[in-house]
């Protein structure tokens, strides 16, 4: 039996992840918006974000890479994942993704 949300109806634009999180009609800031832990005077502004992700992607499409292909990012954590995850979605290509550093503890 289907149920009703309790809370309100949410509203969700028909674009895709990239243009909704940088519209193009926005400044984008050059503040810095992922900061590396490890070193804070190493972060990513969200111009240089979506930079990074449309040359990746572009990068992706010039390596013959077909829109709905899967990419694989295999890296630890740091502050280049979301470029990475952004440049692969929003090429339209699909995004899978392993850390090394999920390993067995012996």
């Amino acid at each position: 039996m289907p149920f009703k949300s309790v809370h309100p109806y949410l509203s969700i634009p028909q674009t895709n992840l990239v243009d909704y999180l940088f519209p193009p009609s926005l400044k984008l800031s050059n503040n810095p918006l992922w900061i590396d832990a490890k070193n804070p005077s190493n972060f990513l502004s969200e111009a240089q974000v979506l930079q990074w992700s449309k040359s990746f992607s572009k990068g992706l499409s010039n390596a013959g890479l077909r829109q709905g292909e899967v990419v694989m990012l295999f890296t630890p954590n740091h502050i280049f994942v979301p470029v990475g995850y952004l440049g692969i979605v929003g090429g339209g290509y699909r995004y899978s993704a392993g850390n090394p550093d999920f390993t067995l503890r012996g």
